[in-house]
This record gives C-alpha cells, structure tokens and sequence, in this order.
C-alpha cells in the first residue's frame, strides 16, 4: 500500500494505465542494492544485483494468470516494506520506467532513512481480475486495496496517523523476457 508508506502521498489520478501505459513498458531490469524479502509462498530466489527476492512459482508463469499472481505478489511485499522497510527490493521487481514504482521504492527509501516504519491495520487486497484488453506480454490487472488506516512510528518511537484506504487500483505487469516487472500502477480512492 505504496500510500501509506508515501506518507499518504497519492500514487495516480487515474485506475485505467491501458493505452498509453501499455506504451511505456520497458523490458530492461532493474538494478538494486541489498536486499531480501520472502514469501509465504513456495519459489525460487531472483537475484538483480545484490538483491535477492523470493517470488512465488505461479507468479513466474508467462500466462496472464501469472501476470496477476505477480501483481498480487508485488502489493503483498509493498505492505510487508511498510512494516520492515528495506531499500532495492521494488526495483528488482519494477520496470526502470516505471514513475508509480519508483515513488513507492523512494516512499520506502524515506522509511529507512528515518529508521521509521508503518502499522497498517486491517490492509487488504483482493478481487484481483486480469483487464480482457490485456496483451500476453502486457497485462492489466485491477483489485480492491483497503485498510482500516495505521500510523507511521519514527525511530523516536513518535506516531503519525497514516488515513485509511478504499480504492480501486490498475496495475501493468509486462514480461520482460525472463520474467513479469510491474509497468505501471494508479488508483482511484472510492
């Protein structure tokens, strides 16, 4: 939930990235400094650079299920970087030029730099649906993301009240040749 780590920051005006986000997409890899996260789920570990990701089996599949495993799996450990922020993990998993990307991993830089982290309450996100405009090796994947809002705690232990969430977001993921980056993302709060 890139916002609340952004400090309640929006991410995007707009839940519809298609056309014109669908054109950014870049096949490059990103590059990034160490870092790991795991998941629950069963996979392999990724390595770019120094870092090293675990990303679930099914959200490595060239299909559109994987696009949206991969999407799911990507707003997982955006909520897990709220509670232990680490720096380079989203850029292992982000295209290059993706601006949504890159202020969410900035948004985590700022955590770690403050030695400060969030308690989200109640974040979730579901309903997870692949767009039928999607193209193999770009796929358009929309879900629900709420919480019941949280609070940033500085290393001071001092605490500001992140607002809760109810939104709609977009996300792009694009096949880069070896595997899914997220592309693109924006979000409409209901």
């Amino acid at each position: 939930m890139s916002r609340i780590a952004a400090g309640n920051t929006p991410r995007s005006s707009s839940t519809d990235p298609s056309t014109s986000l669908r054109s950014a997409a870049s096949s490059a890899p990103a590059t990034s400094r160490s870092a790991s996260v795991a998941s629950s789920a069963p996979g392999t570990t990724s390595k770019a650079g120094a870092a090293a990701v675990v990303i679930p089996d099914a959200a490595k599949a060239h299909t559109k299920d994987g696009a949206k495993a991969f999407v799911k799996f990507y707003w997982e450990t955006v909520l897990k970087l709220d509670a232990a922020p680490e720096d380079g993990v989203l850029e292992t998993l982000s295209a290059t030029d993706c601006r949504s990307c890159v202020q969410q991993a900035s948004s985590v830089h700022r955590l770690v730099a403050d030695k400060a982290h969030a308690e989200i309450v109640g974040a979730k996100s579901f309903d997870f649906k692949v767009r039928a405009d999607s193209v193999p090796d770009s796929v358009i994947v929309t879900f629900e993301q709420r919480s019941s809002g949280g609070q940033r705690v500085s290393a001071d232990g001092k605490k500001s009240a992140l607002a809760a969430l109810n939104r709609q977001v977009t996300s792009r993921a694009d096949w880069s040749g070896t595997g899914w980056k997220l592309g693109a993302s924006g979000a409409d709060d209901h």
